[in-house]
């Protein structure tokens, strides 16, 4: 937050700080409070903020969720609800090969499943760009 807040010190010139309030029962939700000096609208702040954290900061996708990433947290804003699957079947020469690859719960298994989606999402990103 304080990274967050010390980029925008022309909206929050008397940003003082952050103070953790809780982490309540559902792992995934946080209360704090943001200080400020001096006797200011904390309604008008909080607008202030989230127009910087809904529309400013760059959308992040992670799973099927949509946020903005706050350091090592993603802020919450959507779920991607459409997903369309396209199955695809490649002749692939693997010159890793293991038995442990026809095991779909294997940690061989996974770590090249994790690789290759990592690579067709990268060629996807460099497509975009041409």
């Amino acid at each position: 937050i304080d990274l967050l807040m010390n980029q925008y010190l022309d909206v929050f010139p008397t940003y003082k700080g952050c103070e953790i309030k809780s982490f309540l029962e559902n792992p995934d939700r946080v209360q704090f409070n943001l200080k400020f000096d001096g006797d200011q609208s904390p309604s008008v702040l909080e607008e202030a903020l989230n127009k910087i954290i809904y529309q400013d900061l760059p959308k992040v996708r992670y799973d099927r969720w949509l946020g903005y990433q706050l350091g090592d947290l993603l802020i919450y804003y959507d779920n991607y609800t459409e997903i369309t699957e396209v199955p695809m079947k490649f002749r692939v020469l693997n010159l890793t090969w293991t038995d442990d690859l026809l095991d779909r719960n294997s940690a061989s298994f996974q770590y090249h499943a994790s690789l290759f989606c990592k690579d067709v999402s990268s060629l996807f990103s460099i497509i975009r760009l041409l």
